[in-house]
């Protein structure tokens, strides 16, 4: 449902008669709404891939953050909820003791490696949540047009935006990934 139709069509009621059932026999499985989307962020979460113990941490972390990645891209819906809502689901709390042993492999010490598993998370989810509200290639065209319009006051801007090749979430993302993830490396404590 909320992949279809967004986070705000989900209600104890649709979900209802989506099942066939009444709302109120749904509070016999799961209380209130709070829990009902705990567990949308639980079975979301429950897709992303990692490697527990990997020989690298780095790759193990791009795995992680490409799996992490692609699961945003199949459920768009549900940025805003993980942005928003504390993550202390299971799969939550599984994925960041994974994380975080990954990033003391890397020789980070356990506050610094929460806040690399921080900006980890942060890189990905404001990467898909830009990716939502990216132009259409109409609006693209607008926002051209009105530079065109502005007497070459934005020449930088007119340029990039003139070259869709330069436009690539794909590309953005992994350059964006391995940015961090080379950054990171080299903040091991001494």
């Amino acid at each position: 449902m909320v992949d279809r139709r967004g986070l705000e069509a989900l209600t104890m009621r649709s979900l209802g008669e989506r099942l066939g059932v009444e709302a109120m026999s749904l509070y016999r499985h799961v209380p209130n709404k709070d829990d009902l989307l705990a567990g949308v962020v639980e079975r979301v979460l429950s897709e992303i891939e990692v490697e527990d113990n990997p020989a690298d941490w780095r790759a193990g972390m791009r795995v992680a953050g490409r799996s992490f990645w692609k699961v945003l891209q199949a459920h768009p819906h549900v940025i805003p909820l993980l942005l928003t809502s504390p993550s202390v689901t299971h799969r939550a709390q599984e994925l960041s003791e994974v994380a975080l042993r990954m990033f003391g492999r890397a020789g980070l010490e356990p506050a610094e490696a929460h806040r690399a598993f921080r900006i980890f998370q942060a890189l990905i989810l404001g990467t898909a949540l830009m990716d939502r509200a990216r132009p259409t290639a109409t609006e693209l065209a607008q926002q051209l047009a009105e530079l065109e319009r502005s007497g070459g006051e934005y020449p930088l801007l007119r340029a990039v935006l003139s070259d869709s090749r330069l436009l690539d979430r794909e590309r953005d993302f992994e350059v964006g990934l391995d940015l961090l993830i080379r950054a990171l490396g080299s903040q091991r404590t001494p």
